[in-house]
Formats: structure tokens, sequence, C-alpha cells
């Protein structure tokens, strides 16, 4: 009894709601066409005040009334009425039928199709909600840190729970998850990318050693990995390397597909980078093509081997075309340039030194040119170890061209610390500190070389 008094307080319910609009009957819709014509009435007045104040001629004044008496006409006459009010006596009819319909045809569907006497469904029976809650980052996460807390896991689930932290955007977490992930399987590259990135990620996007060891570990294992290839770029421009990141963006871009997700970003880190460093990228792409003309524009990503040997050949077939060249034209500077960072991405790093040894004696005077090679001997972000003596050299040569040169500032000094000279290491850092912010880790990272000369004297 009380189920069939429940249906049928609900059928008045959904009756009444239906029906009310129908025994209100329709309000009369504000009338638009009035409404412009009060506004162009209120411009006429204006107008007219306008006038008499002097700030409107009499001849402007006459053919602005016109124009707004004319688009007053043309509003009354594109006017629609208002609607009639419909007949009460067909809106009390039309509301009774639905009052009966509505309830009959709700009955007969039941009669036909329900079950009063069916049993609830078992609920293991129904949908789990961890189904929908694992498509939620956060949902995922939890399970995935709850089936990993007593240490049985795999790389696969390390991994997932990396890249839910990634989109959470916790890098600091999610590198933690990579590298128990690497731990597990050391030898896959895609993997040992995403652990670099995350670290980047977790240092405000600076490409720190652990991180470019991560990417150079990667390369070692795929050389065409595109992740590590992106992020080794990276470190380059922020080392101040542009040429070099600039070249290894384009032998990148090269290598990718058209339609490769990456390109885009690409693209605009390459652009930015050249804008900054003064580079011609099309100057640039036409040298990597230089060798090999068939081969398609490196934008378009067409026309590339898909066969990494294949690919591999052409672009060393590229590199020994330019050398060729250069050995018919040896005054052409730019090109001995673009020969040594050629090489040097291919890792040949003698071949890349008498390059710039060639570029040295055409500029000799070239800060840039010193830098090239200054950086091909001790390459930017090396932490270990003692300074060449010819990386010393050219950073005294630059020292001596440019007093204010902060690489040659930071080194020189630093070569002067590790003979002894603890008072001109001072000097020239203290200069360098000069020039920095002083809310820059750069800063305080000097400040404490030059606070342990201190200590040491």
């Amino acid at each position: 009894m009380i189920f069939w008094f429940a249906i049928a307080l609900m059928t008045a319910l959904v009756v009444l709601v239906v029906g009310w609009p129908l025994l209100r009957g329709r309000t009369p819709a504000p009338n638009a066409s009035a409404h412009g014509i009060a506004v162009y009435l209120d411009q006429l007045a204006e107008l007219e005040r306008d006038r008499v104040a002097g700030r409107l001629g009499d001849g402007e004044a006459a053919a602005a009334k016109l124009e707004i008496e004319r688009r007053i006409l043309r509003e009354a006459a594109t006017a629609v009425p208002a609607p009639k009010n419909d007949s009460r006596r067909v809106r009390l009819a039309t509301a009774s039928l639905l009052a009966l319909l509505m309830p009959g045809l709700a009955i007969l569907l039941y009669l036909r199709l329900g079950w009063p006497d069916m049993p609830d469904q078992p609920l293991s029976a129904r949908p789990s909600a961890s189904s929908e809650e694992r498509q939620d980052p956060a949902s995922l996460v939890a399970e995935l840190e709850r089936r990993l807390i007593d240490g049985s896991s795999s790389a696969a689930e390390w991994t997932r729970l990396g890249r839910g932290l990634m989109s959470l955007r916790k890098p600091k977490e999610a590198a933690r998850a990579f590298g128990k992930a690497v731990a597990l399987a050391p030898e896959e590259p895609e993997l040992i990318s995403a652990y670099g990135e995350a670290l980047v990620e977790a240092n405000d996007g600076s490409v720190i050693p652990a991180a470019r060891e991560a990417f150079d570990k990667a390369l070692r294992i795929d050389p065409d990995e595109p992740r590590a290839r992106f992020y080794r770029g990276l470190a380059l421009a922020q080392q101040g390397d542009a040429g070099l990141a600039v070249d290894a963006w384009l032998a990148l871009e090269l290598d990718s597909p058209a339609d490769a997700l990456w390109l885009p970003v690409l693209k605009a880190r390459l652009e930015e980078t050249a804008r900054a460093g003064r580079i011609d990228l099309e100057e640039r792409r036409a040298s990597l093509r230089e060798a090999n003309p068939a081969a398609a524009p490196a934008s378009t990503g067409a026309g590339v081997p898909v066969d990494p040997a294949a690919r591999g050949a052409m672009i060393r077939a590229m590199v020994d075309g330019l050398a060729e060249r250069l050995k018919q034209e040896p005054g052409d500077l730019e090109g001995w340039r673009r020969l040594a960072r050629s090489y040097a991405v291919l890792g040949e790093r003698e071949k890349a030194l008498e390059a710039h040894t060639e570029a040295i004696r055409l500029a000799p005077d070239r800060i840039d040119v010193l830098l090239d090679y200054a950086h091909t001997i001790y390459p930017p972000g090396k932490t270990s170890g003692p300074l060449p003596d010819a990386f010393v050299s050219t950073m005294r040569r630059v020292l001596r061209l440019a007093p204010e040169n902060p690489e040659a500032l930071f080194f020189v000094g630093e070569a002067e610390a590790e003979a002894g000279n603890k008072a001109r290491a001072g000097e020239l850092w203290r200069k360098l500190l000069a020039q920095l912010d002083p809310a820059s880790p750069t800063h305080g990272a000097i400040r404490k070389r030059i606070d342990g000369l201190a200590v040491t004297n």
C-alpha cells in the first residue's frame, strides 16, 4: 500500500510541474523593438543638447538627426506584435488530458516491465567504484602507493606511479618513483629519460648533472631516444652553448616524423634559442642538407631514412661533404664552425678541435670562436678533474680580450685557486660577483668559494 501511495504522490508532483505552465498561460515577452526605439529617442535628445551647447554644428546635427529618425522608422516597421494569450479553456483541457495520460501510461509500462519483488543486487555484483577512480590520477597514485608500500613491486608499477605523480605536478616524488623503476630495469632508455625529465622538472627546468648523466646513459643505450636528445640540447642551451644546442635540436628535428608530438615544443625552443644567440636557423638547416640535396627540408620531417643505419650514413655524408668543401674554401669561417659543431655532435672530439683551430686561425680575437674551442676541450657541465691546460690558456686569452666575461672570470679564478694564488682568485671572483643578482643561487655559490679562500689562508 505504501508503495502505491508513493507512486501516486510522485505522479501528482510530475503532473503539477508539467501542467502548471499551461494553467498559468504565457507571459508576454518584453518588446525588443520598443526598447530600441526608446534608445533612439534618447539619442535624439542627446543630439539636441549637443547642438544647443555648440558641440555640434547645425549641419552635422541635422544629418545625425535624419539618420536616427531613419533607424526609428526601420525599427518600428520590423516590430513583431506580442503574442495573444491562449484561451484559458484550451489550456485547462490540455492540462487535464496530460494529468490522465501520464499516470495511465506509466502504470501500463510498469505492469509490463516492472517486478516489485525483485531482490537487491549483491554488492559484489555491482560495478566497482574503483574502476572509475582509477581514471583519476590522484586515485591511481594513492592505489599504487598502497600496493608498493610493502616493497613487493615491479618496474612497471613504479613507472605507472612516476607518470601519475608527473600528471599531478609532483616531479620530486616522480623522480624517486622513476629512480626505483630504473633500478629494476636499468637498460630501458625511455624509462631512464623519464627519470631525467622528472629531475629537470623538480629543479625548475634546470638540467642538473644527475639529469644529464641519465640522458647520457639513455643515449648510450639508444642514440635515437628523442627525449634524451631534446634535453641534451636543453643542457647545452642552459650552459651558454646556443650553437651546439641548435645543432643538436636540428638533428633531432631532421630525424623526427612529421606527426611527432614533441615537434611543436622542439621548434619553439629552436626559435627561442636561435633568436637569443643570433643564429640563422635556415642557414643551419641548409648546412645539414648541404651534402645531400635530395633530402627533404628538415622542418617537415619527411624524406628522412627510417632505418637508423641509413640515417646515420646520410648525416655522415653531409658532414664529410662539408669537410671536403672546406678543403677547397679554407677561408669560410662559419663553415669551419659548423663542421666543428657537427663533429662534436657526432662525438668526434679530435676532429672538432681541428676544425675549431682553423676557425681561430681565421678569427683569433672572436670571443665566441674562442669559447666554442674551449667548450670542446672542457665540455660545459663537467664537474670533476683538473682544468686542462689548453682550456685555461684559452680562457686567459678570452679574459684579456673581454675582462668582464663571466665565464672567463670564473674559470681563470678557478685555475688561480688550484695554483695556490688565492688573492688573484678572490679578485677575479669578486669581480664576477658584482655582475650577479644577489638573490641568485650562482651568487651564493661564488660567495662560498670566496669565503673558502679566506678560511684556507
